[in-house]
């Protein structure tokens, strides 16, 4: 076998184990983890902070002060939740919600903010 010949085998069998970083350098650790959101509840004496995390919201009880009334009601994952790609693209699914625990979501005076996160359920597409 030529010089040439094995060169090229070996630069084959190298190729074959090197990761490509646009497909392998994204977060996905956590992406079997529901999004997740403290919220606050309202009381007469003001607000006070429930510290369970919940995968719904707001709930019942919850003042919910978005402007359309915009809801989370399905739980959804989070994170990074499908990679695919061709010859030239690399497609990313996400929610756009976190895995770390969100929120609570307080105003500069202690009142309950008035936007909720949401699910955008992204389809993501970078150049490769």
């Amino acid at each position: 076998m030529s010089k040439i010949s094995l060169l090229a085998i070996f630069l084959g069998s190298t190729a074959v184990g090197v990761a490509d970083p646009v497909l392998t350098s994204w977060y996905t650790e956590k992406s079997a983890a529901l999004a997740r959101v403290i919220q606050t509840t309202s009381t007469s004496t003001g607000t006070t902070i429930n510290t369970t995390p919940v995968t719904t919201w707001p709930t019942a009880g919850v003042p919910n002060n978005n402007s359309g009334g915009a809801v989370q009601s399905v739980a959804v994952y989070a994170d990074v939740q499908r990679i695919r790609y061709d010859g030239s693209w690399v497609y990313l699914n996400s929610s756009g919600l976190a895995s770390y625990t969100m929120g609570p979501f307080l105003t500069n005076s202690s009142g309950l903010f008035g936007f909720w996160p949401l699910s955008q359920n992204y389809t993501v597409k970078i150049p490769r």
